[in-house]
């Protein structure tokens, strides 16, 4: 609090908005606790230990803060990285677009990699070791980069194998984590938390990053070692407060994890196709193209988008940022609450049109207006909201087929991987298309509307009466 009141003007403003933040997600998992303590109250009570609900708790609590520590990683040095790659590139724009398109293919590649072998073995050696994977590879790279801020080679180390293994840890292990641990009904409590934890951190890690350069005179290599005080507390909260998800009994052999290695297949997750449950197939293949509106799908077009024809400050532009992370808070309170008096494949149809109308509403005209005016109508599905209902469903469905939850969480990263690398590729490719034609660059919105939202709008209504009824039951189950 005392370094909101040290700054001026709209800063002090924004540390009111901060606190307020803070207390209306607290005010979120509390109300989503009780609903689900309801939930759990009218389910047939199975006899669970106490140490068995003692660890629930714990995890329940340490994988919100450990997506909020996640989303800091990425968010605090938004400016920074971009700033610090174009200086090392000489100040040249082309050049610098150049590295990082490059960077953003090998980060993919080697996520693709990773996030396979790291959740097979997960199975094998437990959860917990790989939470500190991601941490300690930045602590590596950004104290190398901290040395060498200038220099090409230090900052495409950092973004593609620092970016990689920070989302190893804070997506293959949190999803597996969680599947060990909570039934679907917990998990979409755990959910909207998970949600306010990520708003937090991208309200707070823009003007964080702003109050660090400012106090270092544009030096954006201390926003790094920044990082590497995060990592250091990361490291620690997840040694002492995190508990293991999967038992010994419940693990795979080495002799296994060794035995798959030799089908070892990056894109394994086309081995969907062969799996007997259509449910799993469809809610997987859904999923897929619902991450087409994620956040770090959107965020490269609408920099270009803001920068270049809504003209909009470098001010304005954090500011957008620090409010949509607000927004994410703000869906975090009342999504459980509608996923609870609506079937999941109803939410679902509502988040996904209503998401397509406000995405599509950003690209009516080049003006600031229309990139803030739809945020209250996409509240429901915002940053993969319109997945809330469905997405928790992979788990169990995966299950019932015997397939291991770690190598399954990986499959989804993987695919994510490949969406998140596509996606914005798409955009970019469209955007330059319609600038070289002089065509209307606002129509890429519409592209992302209809490829993220209306695609699996449709993909949802195609699916058979009985077959949607069977994922309502399985999502109250």
């Amino acid at each position: 609090m005392g370094i909101c009141m040290c700054w001026s003007g709209r800063h002090f403003v924004f540390g009111k908005i901060v606190v307020f933040s803070l207390w209306l997600s607290a005010k979120a998992s509390s109300r989503n606790s009780g609903m689900t303590a309801l939930s759990k109250e009218q389910e047939p009570k199975d006899e669970i230990s106490v140490e068995e609900k003692q660890r629930k708790k714990r995890i329940q609590t340490m994988i919100p803060a450990i997506l909020f520590q996640s989303v800091m990683h990425h968010v605090l040095i938004l400016q920074s990285d971009i700033i610090q790659m174009k200086s090392a590139c000489g100040d040249d724009a082309g050049k610098t677009s150049v590295m990082l398109g490059k960077c953003t293919l090998y980060q993919g590649l080697i996520t693709l990699f990773l996030n396979q072998i790291g959740g097979k073995l997960s199975d094998s050696l437990g959860r917990k070791l790989f939470f500190q994977v991601g941490p300690a590879c930045n602590i590596l790279l950004a104290g190398l980069l901290f040395k060498n801020p200038h220099r090409v080679w230090a900052n495409a180390l950092y973004r593609v194998f620092a970016h990689a293994c920070l989302s190893f840890s804070g997506s293959v292990m949190t999803t597996a984590s969680v599947w060990d641990t909570l039934t679907p009904s917990e998990n979409t409590g755990l959910g909207a938390r998970n949600v306010g934890a990520i708003g937090m951190a991208v309200v707070f890690a823009p003007y964080l990053e702003s109050m660090l350069l400012k106090l270092t005179n544009g030096q954006t290599k201390y926003t790094y070692l920044a990082t590497i005080l995060l990592s250091l507390i990361q490291i620690s909260t997840n040694a002492m407060f995190l508990p293991e998800t999967l038992p010994v009994a419940k693990r795979k052999s080495i002799d296994d994890f060794k035995n798959s290695l030799s089908s070892f297949n990056p894109l394994a997750f086309v081995q969907l196709k062969n799996v007997k449950s259509k449910l799993l197939k469809q809610v997987f293949v859904i999923g897929a193209f619902q991450l087409f509106l994620e956040g770090k799908c959107t965020s490269d077009l609408c920099q270009l988008w803001c920068r270049t024809d809504a003209k909009m400050s470098n001010e304005q532009i954090r500011d957008f940022i620090a409010v949509w992370g607000f927004a994410n808070i703000a869906s975090g309170c009342f999504r459980p609450q509608i996923l609870k008096t609506m079937s999941a494949t109803k939410f679902t149809t509502l988040a996904n049109l209503t998401l397509a109308l406000g995405v599509a509403t950003h690209g009516i005209a080049p003006k600031g207006k229309f990139m803030w005016a739809p945020l209250p109508l996409m509240l429901l599905g915002l940053n993969c909201g319109h997945n809330a209902a469905l997405g928790p469903l992979i788990g169990p469905l995966a299950s019932e087929e015997g397939l291991p939850k770690g190598e399954v969480a990986a499959w989804m990263q993987n695919l994510r991987a490949v969406v998140t690398t596509v996606a914005p590729l798409s955009y970019g490719l469209w955007y330059a298309a319609c600038k070289r034609n002089n065509k209307y660059t606002g129509s890429t919105w519409w592209l992302a509307a209809a490829m993220g939202a209306l695609l699996p709008e449709l993909l949802l209504r195609a699916m058979p009466a009985d077959e949607r009824a069977a994922l309502d039951r399985k999502a109250s189950a």
